[in-house]
């Protein structure tokens, strides 16, 4: 359990980052909160499409072998552009707000850049972090 609210303090984090980082670009959250909002429902809306992909993976592992893995990486970025332009934007397009009020992105371009931007910074936040077994912390 506390595992897993650091990994979400450690994304509220790297999502409020992106989004200091991305407010010229179309990436905008309004607070802290909204930032804590946001996590939670992009870690819902993960949870529920990683099943659609991991089976596209499945289906799809012959160009995953073919090209060493990097179909899957492109695959996971998608879906994280994906749920990123729907809570951002929502359905009916870039000029209302999406699911969550306090959160902003304006077009898929934002969402594609968000959606990376996020993703690094968060990778390089966990990398900071040991697991449960003491392993994969940066010594600085």
């Amino acid at each position: 359990m506390r595992a897993l609210l650091l990994r979400w303090i450690l994304a509220v984090v790297a999502l409020f980052l992106t989004a200091t980082l991305l407010r010229g670009y179309g990436v905008q959250v309004d607070s802290i909160g909204w930032a804590f909002v946001v996590v939670v429902v992009l870690a819902l809306g993960n949870a529920l499409v990683r099943p659609l992909l991991f089976l596209l993976t499945v289906v799809a592992l012959p160009l995953n072998l073919l090209t060493l893995g990097v179909f899957g990486f492109v695959l996971s970025l998608a879906m994280n552009i994906f749920v990123f332009y729907l809570v951002g934007c929502g359905w009916r397009g870039p000029e209302v707000e999406g699911w969550v009020p306090g959160f902003r992105v304006v077009g898929l371009p934002a969402a594609a850049l968000g959606a990376l931007v996020m993703s690094v910074i968060n990778a390089c936040l966990l990398a900071l972090v040991p697991d449960r077994r003491g392993r994969g912390a940066i010594e600085v």
